[in-house]
């Protein structure tokens, strides 16, 4: 009796366990909670940056949110995404890094990638380098998300203003420039159009959340 009241137990754990990773697995599910790892967000604002119709990124919302994997509140007229727990975002990045660790074909997509750009920072020489006052620190993410949370002496220029801002930015001194992490292409891509602008300019592929993490 006792072997299958255990038995019994434990498969109805597991079945409400497996709810949760049938829920993540979706690449547009995970591209969106790793989104919503740089700050709260509006469905508008997922739209824009996951290139979703907005039927399909509400349906994807509302399974996360099925799954207590992400909440809601309200801003007059606007509902605010974000993730339920702090233990959810731990959760994004850990999957992220089994992944690099365990995904060969994720490390050689990075590295293909990566290999286009001259510049790319460790975590260590970018902490070096950061100790000189002679650097320009600057954030590549939305307003929003710097807002929410960003490295101590940055200063915010989103990707798409970029080009625009390039006065702003002083040619005498060194620019490092960040991102979302090792899933966005655009601290490189920065780094190589500052670079052919005549820049001396680094990518440092890290999130926010990885570089506090390692107390940069």
């Amino acid at each position: 009796m006792f072997k299958t009241i255990a038995e019994n137990y434990k498969n109805d754990l597991f079945k409400e366990i497996s709810t949760l990773t049938k829920t993540i697995a979706s690449e547009k599910r995970l591209e969106i909670l790793n989104i919503l790892t740089q700050s709260p967000k509006t469905v508008e604002a997922i739209v824009k940056q996951t290139g979703m119709s907005f039927a399909n990124t509400s349906r994807h919302l509302q399974i996360l949110k099925e799954a207590n994997l992400v909440k809601t509140t309200r801003d007059k007229n606007n509902i605010i995404y974000e993730l339920a727990s702090k233990k959810i975002r731990t959760l994004v990045y850990l999957l992220l890094d089994v992944a690099q660790d365990q995904l060969s074909q994720i490390q050689d997509i990075q590295d293909d990638f990566n290999h286009q750009t001259q510049n790319i920072l460790t975590h260590d020489e970018a902490k070096e380098k950061l100790k000189n006052q002679n650097i320009t620190l600057i954030d590549l993410r939305p307003e929003d998300e710097f807002h929410h949370q960003h490295l101590k002496n940055a200063i915010n220029i989103p990707i798409d203003q970029l080009e625009a801002n390039l006065h702003k930015i002083p040619k005498d001194k060194e620019v490092i420039l960040y991102c979302r992490g090792k899933l966005c292409a655009f601290s490189n891509l920065a780094s190589n159009l500052l670079n052919e602008k005549g820049y001396t300019s680094y990518s440092l592929n890290e999130s926010v959340y990885e570089i506090n993490q390692e107390n940069i």
